[in-house]
């Protein structure tokens, strides 16, 4: 079983208590835990043998699971057990938004996998890590997963398309992981798309990038919910937590007009990829989004080595910015909430990024180039 799930905002005190390693029963013999550092070969080793491709280095396990992170004190990776195996393990991916004037934490299920013959176990630990938020948040998954998500309380809301911008279509040679009849023709259509795309326009906005013991000085620049779309925000804290990744290098580049920040965006680079990972303007104009997105386009380019430059689309005026810009789109993915309040995220119009899952840092062989 692998899943993906989001859920937003601040950890309430009465939630602390759950959130660390001692276990809570929560069917007949198997209880509900946070995990340690000393769980990590045992939940690598579950990960493996379901298929997936886990994080095996103690410093990218130590970031993803239990290093301190704002909006979700305590560790960020649960199992179920029966008290001497794990029989199910997933981790959060801490969100948090605000609606109808509510602050609401939300989280996105990571590495979630369950044990062969441990029918149920899995659907457990999602049931109780969905107890510690307002709202889980779901985008995309495996066939089976897409299945099951109805049936255990989640509502589709919209889907999010993966969209890619063609850099160098040269640096495609570098793919081995495609067959070799196909790279010709992808060669071409990239060819095609990166000559046919606009060239940035001309505009008095200044990019500069920021490093993270500068945050605090553009902190009016980072995301915040504007008018019918409601977006997970970032916090100073959490923005230095995400420019820490040990997994991908992350820079985020703050938008200037006049000396006032306007917004921002982050780009994470894996291989041959640049992925557009996080945006956010104070503007509803579309001109003005095309502007943060031409110049995160121009960013990418200045890495020699990058291909192309994929990111997600989420709303209507961004995915329409996004083809304006020159990005094709490849795939969409359905989302999913499940919501335990009576503001129901699931009515919301959310617009997603790669950073409010792990689609920003995953890389193997299952996360290829998309063009």
């Amino acid at each position: 079983m692998q899943e993906h799930t989001s859920v937003s905002g601040r950890t309430r005190a009465s939630d602390l208590k759950q959130m660390t390693p001692n276990p809570i029963r929560v069917a007949g013999r198997y209880s509900a835990r946070a995990t340690t550092p000393a769980d990590g070969p045992e939940i690598v080793a579950l990960m493996a043998d379901a298929g997936l491709q886990p994080n095996v280095k103690p410093q990218e396990m130590h970031w993803k699971y239990w290093q301190q992170h704002e909006g979700w004190p305590g560790p960020r990776s649960y199992v179920v057990s029966d008290g001497r195996t794990i029989l199910a393990h997933a981790a959060v991916v801490p969100l948090s938004c605000e609606r109808e004037g509510h602050r609401l934490k939300a989280g996105h299920l990571i590495d979630w996998a369950a044990r062969a013959g441990q029918p149920g176990t899995g659907i457990m630990l999602m049931k109780h890590v969905a107890a510690l938020t307002d709202a889980l948040i779901g985008v995309g998954g495996s066939d089976a997963s897409l299945k099951l998500l109805p049936h255990v309380g989640f509502r589709q809301c919209g889907l999010a398309t993966g969209y890619v911008r063609a850099l160098r279509p040269l640096r495609l040679l570098n793919d081995t992981s495609r067959p070799s009849w196909r790279l010709l023709p992808r060669m071409a259509r990239s060819a095609i798309w990166r000559f046919a795309a606009p060239r940035p326009d001309r505009h008095p906005w200044q990019v500069r990038r920021v490093v993270a013991d500068q945050l605090h000085a553009f902190a009016p620049a980072f995301t915040k919910s504007r008018g019918a779309v409601t977006a997970f925000e970032r916090s100073e804290s959490e923005l230095r937590y995400i420019l820490g990744c040990p997994i991908v290098p992350m820079e985020l580049f703050v938008l200037e007009q006049a000396g006032r920040p306007r917004g921002y965006f982050i780009l994470a680079f894996v291989s041959c990829q640049a992925r557009l990972v996080d945006c956010s303007v104070d503007s509803d104009a579309p001109a003005d989004w095309r502007i943060l997105i031409q110049c995160a386009v121009h960013q990418a380019m200045q890495r020699r080595a990058m291909a192309e430059l994929a990111t997600w689309g989420g709303d209507p005026v961004l995915c329409a910015c996004l083809e304006e810009c020159g990005f094709h789109p490849r795939f969409t993915a359905p989302i999913f909430v499940r919501s335990r309040k009576a503001i129901d995220l699931a009515a919301a119009a959310l617009r997603v990024h790669m950073l409010d899952s792990d689609a920003a840092y995953l890389h193997g062989e299952e996360q290829l180039l998309w063009a």
